[in-house]
């Protein structure tokens, strides 16, 4: 199993063949939930592309769609605009934050 701080592209790297070979003996179905869906889907995508067997299913939860899957760079805004990202992926404590106390941290 790959360890932590590998990326998602040599995970799906690393297990596509195996289970490229699992899809070509049966039916295979991938699942993954939260992160695990990108990594699903990515692994799926990957043997389309290089043209072997693909899952015969490919269910994910807990996930955004591909073309939304986006983590912004939050250490690199300021202040003001952070403090709105946080809102966005409620945050707990985000609402008690101010610009002036980022600074102080």
């Amino acid at each position: 199993m790959p360890v932590a701080g590998t990326r998602p592209n040599d995970i799906c790297h690393a297990i596509g063949p195996s289970l490229a070979h699992f899809c070509a003996m049966t039916r295979i179905a991938f699942f993954g939930h939260d992160v695990g869906a990108m990594l699903a889907f990515e692994v799926a995508r990957r043997l389309r592309r290089e043209g072997g067997p693909q899952p015969s299913a490919l269910l994910i939860s807990a996930a955004f769609p591909p073309h939304m899957f986006y983590i912004p760079p939050l250490h690199l805004y300021p202040g003001p605009r952070l403090l709105e990202q946080l809102a966005l992926f409620d945050f707990p404590g985000a609402a008690a934050l101010t610009p002036e106390a980022l600074t102080r941290v």
